[in-house]
């Protein structure tokens, strides 16, 4: 859809009129927290129909917002909440990236995001709602929630220590164990805290529990999250089996990627832009003689190299903004 008819769609659906709208469609009378929560909906419904319309985004929030402030009752209050984190989460999606690096309290609109989904949850265990007992809600949230609890608990690990990070990724235990689900981020970074104490058997019972978490292919299956998910999973799941049979590898789970360089700059091998790395790997240089020379190159010239960008952040930040950002626009570009 281009510029012009999103805009249509924007001009169509303002704000006031919307809001009169909706109101005389409905069958009886509605409080004002309602009509501010049913705008709120229908105008992030608007924007992902324009394909994910940021401009309209603010005006989502404001009526969200406005619709928890006056009160809602309890299975409404929760999906506001649900539905305020997303609409966030669209808006602020940039600083995704930067969560390993700057942490949660440095980076206050994906902050606010993941607090809100939080909240959600909370609220759901707390009145009993059972709105996340749909595997949908589920997606949408979880799989969000377990990369940012990935990436943060690497922040917390690298400033205030591994029990910090231990005291984190508890609490997130805690807030989903009435729903007995555990997404594979989550399971994947209290193993490595595990493994990295020595505690062989928490690290084998949370391999063992990422290996068999669900990540909703059936509802998603194409997101950034869904693909961090998935790889998530495979290394519980690869963890598990070294683990169990360590003549057939090693006796503990490894954080590998083999793309060095793409690791080195974006702190971690399960962020977005290193699975594409990896992926492009796979599906195109592997496949012609040329590109696996240029891949066994790449492995023999790159880790030293992603050592010194690892202790440097300003050589970081330029291989990002120079060479790896670039690349990462020709690669979606071909596809």
């Amino acid at each position: 859809m281009d510029l012009q008819e999103v805009w249509r769609i924007r001009q169509l659906h303002s704000v006031p009129r919307f809001r009169q709208v909706s109101r005389e469609a409905m069958s009886e009378a509605v409080s004002p927290a309602e009509d501010a929560y049913a705008s709120g909906l229908k105008i992030w419904e608007i924007s992902m129909q324009a394909g994910g319309a940021k401009g309209m985004l603010p005006d989502a929030v404001k009526y969200l917002r406005e619709a928890i402030s006056l009160g809602l009752e309890p299975s409404k209050e929760v999906v506001c909440y649900l539905t305020l984190g997303l609409v966030l989460f669209d808006l602020y999606r940039e600083q995704f990236e930067e969560i390993s690096d700057l942490g949660l309290d440095n980076l206050a609109g994906i902050g606010e995001a993941v607090a809100m989904l939080e909240r959600a949850l909370r609220l759901d265990q707390e009145h009993h709602t059972s709105v996340f007992v749909d595997r949908t809600a589920q997606s949408g949230v979880l799989l969000r929630l377990s990369a940012v609890w990935f990436f943060q608990g690497a922040y917390i690990k690298n400033t205030v220590g591994p029990d910090g990070k231990l005291q984190y990724l508890q609490q997130k235990v805690e807030l989903l164990d009435y729903l007995h689900v555990f997404p594979p981020g989550l399971c994947n970074s209290l193993a490595f805290y595990y493994r990295d104490s020595g505690n062989r058997s928490s690290t084998l019972e949370w391999l063992k529990k990422g290996a068999e978490s669900d990540v909703y292919t059936d509802i998603d299956g194409q997101s950034s999250f869904f693909l961090i998910a998935k790889h998530s999973r495979e290394s519980c799941q690869k963890g598990v089996a070294e683990m169990l049979n360590p003549r057939k590898g090693t006796a503990e789970p490894k954080e590998k990627s083999g793309c060095f360089i793409a690791t080195a700059v974006y702190g971690s091998s399960l962020t977005p832009e290193v699975i594409q790395f990896r992926q492009f790997r796979d599906n195109t240089l592997l496949r012609s003689v040329p590109g696996s020379i240029f891949v066994d190159l790449y492995y023999f010239l790159s880790p030293p190299i992603a050592t010194v960008i690892t202790k440097l952040p300003i050589l970081k930040l330029v291989v990002r903004r120079v060479l790896l950002e670039p690349l990462l626009r020709l690669i979606r570009n071909r596809h």
